[in-house]
């Protein structure tokens, strides 16, 4: 059997069947720093990690949990502490005092910048101080305030604005 071009041509092209493929957002997973000698509870966190943490551990170096601190920026720190001694858990409890003391002027610092960008009526400088405050991660209660800030300054509510930062900073 002979098929001629201009029977080719004349029949009817069949509709294509397109599938629909929905991609899942995968859910954020937490970000956790796990540190000390507490071998067990680490490990619980590890086995957990596929469906709802990002782990990390790091050792109680200053200098190598300020890397960690930098780059993994994690939602949480997880001290597991066993067999330490008086002084290793001396040196812990500084690290958390010394991150907290060098968090807090980054903090005073951002609320300064947002002002001036207030005052100014800055809406980019608004807009950039934002978003370096959104690159870090807050406990619940400051992530609270932040939201709160990233509301006012989309509708442009200076007053709303001056007065988050004025209650954030009373906080903290």
């Amino acid at each position: 059997m002979r098929v001629e071009a201009s029977e080719v041509l004349n029949q009817e092209a069949k509709p294509e069947v397109e599938e629909e493929i929905v991609l899942e957002t995968p859910k954020e997973k937490h970000r956790i720093l796990l540190m000390g000698s507490g071998d067990v509870v680490i490990n619980d966190f590890f086995i957990a990690m596929d469906n709802h943490f990002e782990c990390l551990t790091t050792s109680n170096r200053m200098d190598d949990m300020k890397v960690h601190m930098k780059y993994f920026n994690p939602q949480c720190i997880v001290v597991s502490l066993r067999d330490e001694t008086p002084e290793e858990m001396q040196r812990i409890s500084f690290m958390k005092l010394k991150l907290v003391d060098e968090f807090l002027p980054l903090l005073k610092s951002l609320f300064e910048k947002m002002r001036e960008a207030l005052e100014e009526l800055d809406m980019d400088k608004m807009d950039e101080v934002l978003a370096e405050f959104k690159s870090y991660s807050y406990p619940s209660d400051m992530q609270e305030y932040l939201n709160q800030l990233a509301l006012s300054v989309e509708s442009l509510d200076v007053d709303s604005c001056m007065s988050i930062l004025e209650f954030w900073e009373k906080e903290y």
